[in-house]
């Protein structure tokens, strides 16, 4: 009897015109497979950088690179069975900026509840003033277990049930909430996430609009973008929105949308853990957080996504690796942790 470990990762790579995701799926070490596929190129548009808070060097304005990826291990028997599955979901922060380091250490200071990360937040804070070129590397883990206390609004037969949608709004709300935190003025025009748009009755007509029409008797359904064409399907209540504030807003609103799926997509990935018996079942596991990966996390609003999770799951920072106090930081400033319900 023989047994090998399986192990997946889905990496992103985020960078100002070429964002592109590597995918390996590993069952033996020869057997690799990488898909690469390109982000929309919208570096071209004029005020971009304003509306999307993108840094001086021209990167996202979140962080300069960004690794947002899950590790799936399971033993084997024989290439046929699958068990001890453990799935986690890691996030790790490049920032080789002072702006988007302080962005960085304004969301250690929302995640730090209750732990020693307080401490690691504000030594990061006090090492970014004194050093313009500071390199800030921030690796964060999440156990399946903070999967389980995450919460949506159930389909049925594959559809939205009838409003209202209590859940997703909670999800809504705690993304809104945490790119405005780490965008505080900066974001959308120095708004954050936009004002007209913030709330979730705001996404709820938007959608209805894109997915069907105005006044539509159908529910909302965060699983359809719909017609993006923001010229001829917008809420007429909003008709002095110019064309290129429609098209940013569409950005925020779709990031925000992808959010609540994530949430709905590791509920059900931590409820699914022991149905994945078999090879083909882990398979099928890995093809789905691929598809995670490309359709839930909005790379702009990686660090947003990372404290609304935090939020959501009521998690705390454990096990929290960084400097010492009194230790001199030198170029570059590390912290690793794992967040723990």
């Amino acid at each position: 009897m023989t047994s090998s470990s399986a192990f997946m990762v889905a990496q992103i790579w985020a960078f100002l015109s070429d964002i592109g995701i590597l995918v390996s799926s590993c069952l033996q070490p020869a057997e690799v497979v990488r898909p690469r596929l390109r982000f929309p190129d919208m570096v071209q548009k004029p005020n971009l950088a304003h509306a999307l808070d993108l840094d001086e060097h021209g990167q996202v304005g979140q962080s300069g690179q960004v690794e947002v990826f899950f590790a799936a291990d399971a033993l084997t028997k024989d290439f046929e069975s699958a068990s001890e599955l453990d799935v986690k979901m890691h996030f790790i922060l490049n920032d080789s900026n002072r702006k988007s380091a302080r962005q960085t250490a304004v969301a250690l200071d929302l995640m730090q509840r209750g732990s020693t990360l307080a401490e690691q937040a504000a030594s990061l804070t006090k090492a970014i003033e004194e050093s313009s070129s500071l390199l800030v590397k921030v690796s964060c883990e999440f156990d399946e277990s903070a999967f389980e206390k995450l919460s949506c609004d159930e389909f049925v037969n594959g559809k939205p049930k009838l409003q209202p949608h209590d859940e997703d709004e909670k999800n809504w709300n705690a993304f809104v909430k945490a790119v405005n935190i780490i965008h505080l003025n900066s974001g959308f025009k120095g708004e954050g996430f936009p004002d007209l748009v913030e709330s979730f009755d705001s996404w709820t007509l938007y959608n209805q609009i894109a997915i069907d029409r105005e006044d539509s008797a159908k529910p909302p359904n965060r699983r359809q973008r719909g017609n993006t064409a923001v010229d001829s399907r917008w809420p007429s209540g909003w008709i002095g929105v110019s064309h290129s504030d429609r098209r940013f807003m569409f950005i925020y609103l779709d990031a925000g949308r992808r959010f609540m799926n994530l949430c709905a997509d590791l509920k059900h990935l931590a409820n699914d853990f022991d149905d994945t018996e078999t090879e083909e079942r882990y398979r099928r596991l890995l093809t789905h957080l691929d598809q995670m990966i490309h359709d839930d996390i909005a790379v702009w609003f990686t660090k947003s996504t990372l404290v609304a999770l935090f939020l959501r799951t009521d998690s705390r920072a454990v096990d929290v690796v960084g400097p010492l106090e009194g230790e001199a930081i030198g170029e570059k400033f590390q912290i690793s942790l794992r967040a723990q319900v």
